[in-house]
């Protein structure tokens, strides 16, 4: 049973496993098979004669308590456990027990099919964090801010591309560190990069979606606080929307990761150095010396400057191609196709440099 009330009376019996999601229990009775309770709250007086298992949750145990298979509790707040026979193996892992009112809280969202929900005290206090962090990225960095709204509100469409190609690109990454062994050194750096980016971006979209809400405060110094206020509010009241919640939080993290990336390319490139032609010409002599022209000669020549991008090195080729590869190995898994990698990734490239002379990979 998931998010639902669950009560097994003495002298009753069930005569198969109960497993209760994200709901209440009171369990009096005799449960003829397995016992297993995630994020959820729950008493047991009566006898399960399979076993006992117990997950972010508060279980309160009473006298008479019986349990026929293995005991096992991981990350729970158990009461009373001295009144529990088990008669099998008995296994608990209850140190982060003080995780568990945040444990519970989330399965009980995802259960409902929401990121948040508006009657939980632990998305009240992400709103009320989420304000305050933004509200001082507002205060320390409102230019980005202003720069990040252009970006979203011209280029949505890349923005998701690259948010999605950072995300499959930083799994990528993540496998490649973890197999080498000595890489799992970086990981943590990695995740507290991702971390920041997707705080940053979060705030950018919130940002803009306030602007658009209330353009009518672009004018008064505080308009700032006020966008990133009134977009953090509608973002959290999409996310308590039972499925829409979830596609309107990955939406809104891809869009706002994609925007910041592309703004810091955007900086960096910007202040890179480039060749400039030059502003003037050579001056000519003000009595030039006659020409004889010749009905054979053939005409004089300069020699043209061509000045171009510069020519990519191997390694940004390299992270290029395994963007791509990244990304149609994802689809193509989806979709059961991954023995067709290497024809369609020859027509990728083909219609990618066709429509865009470059691809995803590149272009990020």
């Amino acid at each position: 049973m998931t998010g639902e009330s669950y009560k097994l009376d003495a002298g009753k019996s069930s005569n198969r496993a109960v497993v209760l999601i994200g709901g209440n229990g009171e369990i009096n009775g005799t449960v003829n098979g397995d016992l297993v309770l995630i994020g959820s709250k729950a008493t047991l007086a009566g006898t399960v004669n399979g076993d006992l298992v117990t997950i972010g949750s508060n279980l309160n145990i009473y006298s008479g308590a019986v349990a026929n298979g293995d005991y096992v509790s991981v990350a729970s707040e158990v009461k009373g456990e001295q009144e529990l026979t088990a008669n099998g193996e008995h296994v608990t892992l209850n140190t982060f027990s003080p995780a568990v009112p945040v444990i519970k809280e989330v399965l009980t969202n995802i259960v409902q099919l929401r990121p948040m929900s508006p009657s939980s005290r632990f998305s009240w206090s992400l709103l009320i964090i989420a304000l305050i962090v933004r509200s001082v990225l507002g205060l320390i960095i409102p230019k980005v801010f202003a720069r990040t709204e252009t970006i979203i509100r011209d280029r949505p469409g890349p923005s998701l591309l690259v948010g999605l190609a950072v995300i499959l690109g930083g799994a990528m990454l993540s496998f490649l560190l973890t197999i080498t062994v000595i890489g799992i050194i970086a990981l943590p750096f990695l995740a507290l990069a991702l971390f920041i980016l997707n705080i940053l971006g979060g705030a950018s979209v919130s940002y803009s979606f306030g602007k658009r809400i209330a353009p009518q405060f672009a004018e008064r110094r505080s308009a700032v606080y006020v966008w990133i206020i009134l977009g953090t509010v509608v973002i959290w009241t999409l996310c308590c929307i039972p499925i829409i919640g979830f596609i309107a939080a990955g939406l809104v993290s891809l869009l706002g990761l994609g925007a910041f990336v592309i703004y810091l390319v955007d900086r960096y490139w910007s202040n890179t150095p480039q060749p400039q032609l030059p502003t003037s010409a050579p001056r000519e002599p003000e009595n030039p010396p006659a020409v004889h022209s010749s009905p054979l000669a053939l005409p004089n020549v300069e020699p043209a400057i061509v000045i171009g991008a510069p020519r990519a090195q191997f390694l940004p080729r390299l992270l290029a191609n395994i963007i791509d590869l990244t990304v149609l190995y994802v689809l193509l898994h989806s979709l059961h196709l991954t023995h067709a990698t290497i024809p369609v990734w020859v027509l990728y490239r083909f219609g990618m440099f066709a429509w865009k002379s470059s691809t995803l990979g590149q272009i990020v």
